[in-house]
């Protein structure tokens, strides 16, 4: 597979979810970025709703991947969501890839909260990734288009780090387990990925 789909299939999400997640202007995304432009009272209202309608909707682990490009298609016609919005999207845009890659949403098991896409890795027979990065395909790329990042897997730790450090300098937060908000940056999300067993959201 070329090197270019990965990214090719980050823009896709992104360019489809312009609405963003339904708690934009409290927590998460309160301050307008660059990356996170002002929006109207309309537009805030439609990814409300679009958010909304597609929680009721939205496929749970152990899922299949045709009801995951089933979900893609309706994220596309809400134009917003949050990270399994837009892996979705991603897994979408890699199934019509005319190389066929090997993809598949991978979720952080609870108390995280996070999905994100890998190319090139398989779980075992249980559904469950290796815990150390370091020990994935040296060719498996992840796509996490919730935070922008595109990267072979054994570096993604170190880039969600600082991705959620810029993020926490600038005043994001993200949700608190115990509910609430912290910022980015703090402990519990930066080591999200390396702390927390990751798992086949789909079957």
């Amino acid at each position: 597979m070329p090197a270019s789909a990965p990214q090719a299939a980050l823009k896709f999400a992104r360019a489809y979810t312009p609405l963003g997640p339904d708690n934009q202007s409290s927590g998460q995304t309160a301050p307008v970025k660059p990356w996170t432009p002002a929006r109207t009272p309309a537009q805030k209202q439609d990814a409300k709703l679009g958010v909304t309608t597609l929680k009721k909707i939205a496929p749970t682990q152990g899922c299949t991947m045709t009801s995951v490009f089933a979900y893609a298609r309706e994220v596309m016609k809400t134009k917003a969501g949050n990270c399994l919005e837009q892996s979705a999207l991603v897994c979408l845009f890699l199934s019509k890839y005319p190389s066929n890659p090997n993809f598949r949403l991978v979720a952080l098991a609870p108390p995280a909260d996070h999905v994100f896409v890998v190319i090139d890795q398989t779980p075992n027979g249980l559904g469950y990734f290796p815990d150390d990065f370091s020990a994935w395909n040296p060719n498996a790329v992840i796509v996490d288009p919730w935070v922008g990042i595109c990267v072979k897997a054994r570096h993604y730790p170190e880039i969600w780090r600082m991705t959620l450090d810029v993020m926490g300098s600038v005043g994001m937060e993200l949700p608190r387990a115990a509910g609430g908000w912290q910022k980015a940056n703090d402990a519990s999300w930066r080591t999200a990925p390396t702390l927390y067993q990751k798992l086949s959201f789909t079957k």
